[in-house]
């Protein structure tokens, strides 16, 4: 027996194939066939597995494929919703021709929510192997809001007995919103000094209202004055959410 002949390994997805070598005897290899999961094989896994990321948050992919089957591979990578199971194609039809391949590329989360497993899947001839990532990338949603009531500019003379109804439709896991008003449309500048109330936000989205007597949130009355309506909604996670009303809050004097 000759000893020391040279053994090439090729690492691919979770395995190992050796090819080479003399040490065995020879025996007839007629009837074996080989195992295809060492013909064939991908990984997969993602930059922030584990974490949870903000909605519009790139997260990188990166899938590494071997192929010994001799012909072209093509791989799909996809990702997996696990609150309700249903799947998104990031990368389709990807061919590489050769025994290996890897390739990074990048997943807009925007407009994603909730935990993601991350898929790879290699096919070669009537051979296919399939990668799940280890962990899972929870995408949390921004705060979603859009005021619905006054639908236009209002006068309001405060009056207890005959509210001014301010509604919206509004959501978020773990959000919170401030409603207000402001003498200008620039909602950082330090001047906006009418709060008028805080909410939790429901999840998932709902219908929320309430009627205001022209007092801020500690019972202070409203200067008269144009106003613009605004929201401030927020999670923690994602950046500031603001939004506009339909119109102006005008307050008359008594």
């Amino acid at each position: 027996m000759k000893r020391g002949a040279p053994i090439r390994i090729l690492t691919i997805g979770l395995g190992s194939l050796v090819l080479g070598g003399t040490c065995l005897p020879l025996i007839d290899e007629t009837q074996h066939q080989a195992i295809p999961g060492h013909k064939l094989g991908i990984s997969v896994t993602a930059s922030m597995l584990g974490e949870t990321v903000a909605e519009g948050t790139k997260v990188d992919i990166l899938w590494a494929a071997g192929n010994l089957t001799g012909q072209p591979a093509t791989v799909q990578v996809t990702l997996e919703s696990r609150q309700d199971l249903s799947q998104v194609i990031l990368l389709e039809g990807f061919v590489f021709d050769g025994t290996g391949y890897e390739q990074t590329f990048t997943w807009n989360t925007e407009g994603y929510s909730g935990p993601y497993s991350i898929i790879a899947r290699v096919t070669a001839g009537e051979l296919t192997s399939q990668d799940k990532s280890r962990g899972l990338v929870t995408v949390d949603s921004r705060p979603r809001l859009y005021f619905t009531a006054p639908p236009a500019d209002a006068e309001y003379t405060p009056d207890p007995n005959e509210p001014l109804k301010i509604a919206w439709v509004g959501g978020d896991e773990s959000g919170t919103v401030s409603i207000g008003l402001d003498p200008d449309t620039d909602h950082e500048s330090g001047n906006e000094i009418w709060l008028i109330t805080d909410r939790t936000l429901p999840y998932p989205a709902a219908d929320d209202s309430f009627d205001w007597t022209g007092t801020d949130v500690d019972g202070a009355a409203v200067e008269p004055g144009p106003y613009n309506l605004f929201a401030t909604a927020t999670d923690d996670i994602n950046d500031v959410v603001r939004v506009d009303g339909l119109g102006l809050i005008i307050i008359l004097e008594d």
